[in-house]
Formats: structure tokens, C-alpha cells, sequence
């Protein structure tokens, strides 16, 4: 079934739309606008009116017209002589002769105190005189908020989600930013790609700018992570963080990674060991033997405890797998796969049972591995418990749970301090 809000063909347009014909329907979410975003304290915001996409009382006009007549994107305006202009784009480029036009044109609608806005999706865009700047982003945070007292703000925001997902798949959003992240969706209707793949960018977005993963762990904000996020068959999505192996690295597969994975039923911020690991670190581990490598998960499971207080439902968890790939880009057939709480791994007053033999498995076939094999340690935050995932607060305890991994991580490096 069609959205109510696709009337246009162009993407900022649809966009456009959206959230003026919420505003339209919604008066008091109107007056909240022009007060929140705009600044203005209009003292009669039930007198304001709008068009998009044509001059003040006047007709309306396709997408071509519109571009031909230099007509701005939106206005709010009463009858007075006040208005706020907008002129909004996601992928385009505002330049300063369309702008200059708008300004020319708002004078000759007869209005004398005028307020114009851009609205953009690039957060490194031009300041143009006499306009301020507004992201898309940031209007969708509001809409957010009102959405529990606007069915509207609720509609508009909601499409925002959709155009963004959509221009993310046909490889049309480039570096812009519609919406912001505002936690994981436990996907009460089944597992979206769609969904999941946007969450997931949004979040790792975000991520790259944690100063704590940067400083304690060596994370590199400047790798990009994986170059396509593939999965539409599968009922997952994930991502990496990289991080400063301490040597000459060939890719980030050959040192320790920081995955985000995104499932149908959790969320899970998981250290990984990965099956082309380099010898430096692979040995470094080895160099531990069974009891050096459980006291340094033992260390990440104390790490751990503030984190599981703030959030009992989290899970500290650790997983291996053996797999096999028929070819590059296909899916794998997994061969073997071994998952269990960490906290199994050590006699403590929990009531997951003491079972340490899990453990042992997994660090026996780590160091006399015969195939392609890797491991994971981290935390896993079920959808259904952990309701800590559907904000944006998450993000912190994602990056609590990789720091509290920290002496994995460290003993990887250990052939580098040992040569120092």
C-alpha cells in the first residue's frame, strides 16, 4: 500500500511533505514548531497558515514548475506580514543564487518580517547570509518526542524512518542524515532488514564518535567498517569498530574487532577473535595456556558486573563457531557452533550454574584450531528484557560492554609490550 505521505516523485520533497501535512493536521504541534525549532514566539500561532510547494494562496504547481518559478520548499505565514520560509534538501546542494531568489521572492509576496531556514541532511554544509540552518535529523529527534501526544508527529517521524531506509537500500543517502539514532526496534512484527541495516549505521555512526572507545581501547573512529552490509536472508545484521592491533595490520580481520550484531530477538556488543587472527596476537593468547586466559575473562566478567547491575537482563556471553563458505559472498554452512554465559565459566553466587567444561571447549579448539574457526566475548541484550535497547542510552552500554573486555584485547597486544 502506498504511504499517505509519497505525493512526490524527488526524495526532500516526499520529506517535505511529511512533515508539513503533519503539522497542518496538528495545530498545537504547529505552534511547538514554530516556538521549539524556529524560535519564534508567534503570539498567534492559530492564525498561521502554510503551502508547500507553491506561493502563499496561490496554486499549486508540480516539481518542475515549483523549480522553474523559484518557488520555496514551505511557509508558515499569517496575514500580517510574518512568515518563515523553508527550502530543504537531503542530497542536493543549496546554492546561494536559489536562496538569494527565495529572499526576492518572500519580499514581493508583500511580507515584511520574514525568517528563512534551510533544512539539510549534510552536517558539513554552507552558511548562507540571512539563514539559519536546521537538520533533518534534529526535527526527527522532535517529532520523536511528540509522537506519544501527536498521532501526527508519530506519522511524520515514522516516514522518516522509511524514506531514509529506502534511500540507504537504491544507494541514494551517501553521507546524509535524516534521521538520528534513538535505540534498536525489537521488531515486534518480524525481523526488517530494512530496519535493522539503518539502526545499525545510525548507531555505528555514533559509535565512531565514543572518545572512551577510542582512548581506552584503541578503536579507530576512522575505519569505516564493513563496505556493504549484507544479510536481506538472514535474520541479522553487523558491523565493526576496528581497532589499533599495535602492529602492521593487513585488514581487520587480523586483530581483535568490535562487533555490533543486530538479531531478530537481541542486540549484542561482542569482542571478536577472528579466524585469520595474526600470529603476534594468536600466539600472545596461546602464550596464556588454559588458566592465563581464564583469570583475563574472569577480569572481563568482574569488569562487567556494574553494567549487569544497571541492566540485569543483559547477558555476558561467549560464543565459537566453525564454518565453511562455498564461495566469497555466499552464506556460510556453520559446522559447529558453541554459546554459553560466561558466568558458567566461574564459581559464583548467580544461579547459572557452574559448568566450566563450556569454557574449556571453547579455548582448547582456539588453540589447536584445524579449520575456520573464531570467537566472541561480549554482552547479549534480549529484546524482550532489555528494554535499555530501545533508547538512545544503549549506545553507552554497547561501548561499556567492549571496554569491559579490555584485558582480552590487552593480552593480544602483549608480544608488542614484552619487545618494548
Amino acid at each position: 500500500m502506498r504511504n499517505i505521505f509519497d505525493h512526490y516523485s524527488q526524495a526532500e520533497n516526499q520529506l517535505t511533505h511529511s512533515l508539513f501535512t503533519a503539522l497542518d493536521n496538528d495545530r498545537k504541534l504547529l505552534a511547538s514548531f514554530v516556538k521549539d525549532i524556529c524560535g519564534s514566539n508567534h503570539s498567534k500561532p492559530d492564525k498561521l497558515h502554510m503551502s508547500v510547494q507553491r506561493y502563499p494562496f496561490s496554486n499549486h504547481y508540480d516539481e518542475t514548475g515549483v523549480e522553474d518559478r523559484n518557488i520555496p520548499d514551505a511557509w508558515i505565514f499569517d496575514d500580517d506580514g510574518f512568515a518563515i520560509v523553508f527550502e530543504a534538501k537531503i542530497t542536493a546542494t543549496l546554492t546561494q543564487t536559489q536562496l538569494a531568489g527565495h529572499q526576492r521572492v518572500a519580499a514581493k509576496q508583500g511580507f515584511d518580517d520574514v525568517h528563512f531556514f534551510t533544512i539539510v541532511a549534510d552536517r558539513d554544509t554552507k552558511i548562507f547570509d540571512g539563514w539559519t540552518e536546521l537538520q533533518w535529523s534534529s526535527i526527527y529527534l522532535w517529532l520523536r518526542g511528540k509522537a506519544e501526544a501527536s498521532k501526527w508527529a508519530a506519522h511524520a517521524a515514522e516516514y522518516f524512518e522509511i524514506l531514509e531506509a529506502r534511500m540507504l537500500e537504491q544507494g541514494k543517502l551517501g553521507n546524509a542524515e535524516i534521521t538520528a539514532f534513538d535505540g534498536f526496534s525489537p521488531h515486534p512484527e518480524g525481523f526488517s532488514y530494512l530496519v535493522a541495516k539503518s539502526e545499525l549505521r545510525k548507531a555505528m555512526r555514533e559509535l565512531r564518535k565514543d572518545n572512551n572507545l577510542v582512548d581506552m581501547l584503541g578503536m579507530d573512529p576512522s575505519n569505516e567498517g564493513r563496505g556493504a552490509i549484507t544479510g536481506k536472508s538472514e535474520q541479522r545484521v553487523w558491523d565493526f569498530l576496528a581497532v589499533d592491533s599495535g602492529f602492521e595490520a593487513s585488514n581487520f580481520t587480523s586483530f581483535l574487532h568490535l562487533t555490533l550484531g543486530l538479531h531478530f530477538d537481541s542486540v549484542e556488543a561482542m569482542v571478536t577473535v577472528p579466524n585469520s587472527l595474526a600470529t603476534k596476537p594468536k600466539n600472545a593468547l596461546k602464550a596464556l595456556g588454559l588458566e592465563g586466559f581464564r583469570t583475563t575473562c574472569s577480569a572481563i566478567l568482574e569488569n562487567l558486573k556494574p553494567l549487569i547491575d544497571d541492566e540485569p537482563n543483559a547477558i555476558p556471553t561467549m560464543r565459537s563457531v566453525q564454518r565453511r563458505y562455498p564461495s566469497q559472498r555466499s552464506v556460510p554452512f556453520l559446522d559447529a557452533e558453541l554459546e554459553f554465559d560466561l558466568r558458567t565459566a566461574f564459581n559464583t553466587d548467580h544461579p547459572v550454574k557452574y559448568q566450566p567444561q563450556w569454557f574449556d571447549a571453547l579455548y582448547d579448539v582456539f588453540a589447536n584450531k584445524r579449520s575456520n574457526y573464531q570467537f566472541q566475548i561480549g554482552v547479549v541484550f534480549p529484546h524482550g528484557s532489555c528494554v535499555s535497547m530501545r533508547s538512545s542510552e544503549s549506545l553507552k552500554l554497547l561501548a561499556r560492554s567492549w571496554i569491559a573486555c579490555e584485558p582480552l584485547i590487552s593480552a593480544a597486544r602483549y608480544a608488542k609490550r614484552a619487545s618494548a
